[in-house]
This record gives C-alpha cells, sequence and structure tokens, in this order.
C-alpha cells in the first residue's frame, strides 16, 4: 500500500461517515465486548495509524480543503446543515465540479488505514476504570479517564456521555470490522459558532482481536476550529502467560 499518500484527516473524516464517525448500533447485547478485553493495564504497545489514499482522492480533497480555507464561514455553516450520518451535500463553492465531488466519495471508499510508526503508552488502573497516558509521542490522549461504571470519557475537551456500542458492519471499510463501545460530545452554540466536538472509540478488531483506539476532538470559536487532537492507534497485546 505505499502508492497512498497519507491524507488530511479534518476534511476526509466528515467523508468517512460509514467507517468510523456514524457507527452502527449493536441491535443486541451479544454485541457487548467485555471492557476488560479492549484495555491492558501497564505499558501497551502500539501501532500509530494514518489515513492512506490514492492520489486522485487527495488531488480532489486539497482542492476542497483550499475551497473551505477561502470561505470558512460557509464552510462551517454547510457542515453543521449537513444530515448527521450522511456525507455532505454538494455545493458550488466546493472547489470541485458535481462530478468530481461524485467520484471523490466513491474514492473515500478507497481510504484504508496505514500502519506507521510503533510506540508505546501507559495505561493506570482507577476504582471506576482507566486513565491514559501517552507520554510525548501520543500526547493527544493525556489526560483521558474512561469510566466503565458511569459509561463516560472525561477529556481535556469534556465529558463525553453520549455512549452506544457499535456492531461490526461492512462499512467499516478503511478500518476493518470491529465491534466495540463509542462516546460522543456534541456542544455547539449556534448563534456564536464555539462549541466541541469528540468522538472516542475503542474497538475489537476482527482480523487480528486488537483493540482500535481512535479519539477526534475540536474545539471552535467564533465558528472556526482552534484546537485539534486526533489519534487512532492499533494496541498490541501482551504475550500470553506460560
Amino acid at each position: 500500500m505505499s502508492w497512498r499518500p497519507r491524507v488530511n484527516s479534518a476534511i476526509v473524516i466528515p467523508l468517512l461517515t460509514a467507517s468510523i464517525a456514524t457507527a452502527q448500533e449493536a441491535s443486541s447485547a451479544a454485541a457487548l465486548v467485555a471492557f476488560r478485553e479492549l484495555l491492558s493495564v501497564g505499558q501497551v504497545s502500539v501501532t500509530n495509524l494514518t489515513l492512506g489514499a490514492p492520489p486522485r482522492f487527495t488531488e480532489l480533497v486539497t482542492r476542497l480543503q483550499q475551497a473551505a480555507r477561502a470561505n470558512q464561514e460557509w464552510w462551517t455553516a454547510h457542515v453543521r446543515s449537513a444530515p448527521e450520518g450522511q456525507p455532505l451535500p454538494y455545493d458550488a463553492r466546493m472547489g470541485v465540479s458535481e462530478a468530481e465531488y461524485r467520484e471523490m466519495l466513491q474514492l473515500a471508499d478507497s481510504v484504508v488505514m496505514q500502519r506507521a510508526e510503533a510506540g508505546a503508552i501507559r495505561i493506570s488502573s482507577l476504582p471506576n476504570g482507566w486513565r491514559l497516558d501517552g507520554g510525548t509521542a501520543f500526547a493527544e490522549l493525556n489526560g483521558i479517564d474512561i469510566d466503565t461504571v458511569a459509561r463516560v470519557v472525561r477529556t481535556p475537551f469534556g465529558e463525553l456521555r453520549e455512549f452506544n456500542i457499535v456492531a461490526a458492519n461492512d462499512d467499516q471499510r478503511a478500518t476493518g470490522r470491529w465491534t466495540g463501545p463509542q462516546w460522543k460530545l456534541t456542544q455547539v452554540d449556534e448563534a456564536t459558532g464555539d462549541g466541541v466536538a469528540a468522538s472516542f472509540v475503542l474497538g475489537k478488531l476482527e482480523a487480528n482481536n486488537r483493540t482500535l483506539l481512535y479519539f477526534d476532538a475540536k474545539r471552535a470559536r467564533n465558528g472556526q476550529i482552534a484546537e485539534r487532537a486526533f489519534r487512532m492507534l492499533e494496541l498490541i497485546p501482551p504475550p500470553a502467560r506460560p
């Protein structure tokens, strides 16, 4: 997959609604992955995951990104007005033609997660869950507490209290099929454009039984993104004890 260049997650992730951002809620308790199976206490080896895509997709996304930067007020309003769980509707101000936008959405299915550098994070046990420490390499995870009793994830961006279980499904093309809990936070003042949107996922990957950790958070002021934290990791379980 070396031909796939890395792409900007800030633009791509809203397009990949079927892969992560809009997860399917499990209809059965059987889809619930036990929390204890998802994380191990101590130092945990991880692989950093990045987005990779065909060059044509990257070209179209870059043009869309340039158009969004040139007219940020319009772009913010356009994203806000989009139906939840659906790709953004076409707008002539996107910097691409309608045909090119349809092509970009089709190519979005070609976006995959690429394994990048290896590293480690530290997971501490708390009375009601875990605390993450990403150190300097994965600093986006510092200060995140996962309360498995209250089913709340506490982050520097706020408390993520909207909780659901994601069932593995074939729309998870970018990551491969996974099942696990997802937490969300959405607090946006429509009048001022100030607010926070965040999502945190722990998923058990079917392909290798490893844990997918996904964190994406944005803080906006006056309709513009003022702060962003994004990290996606594959956690490698410790060797089984003899």
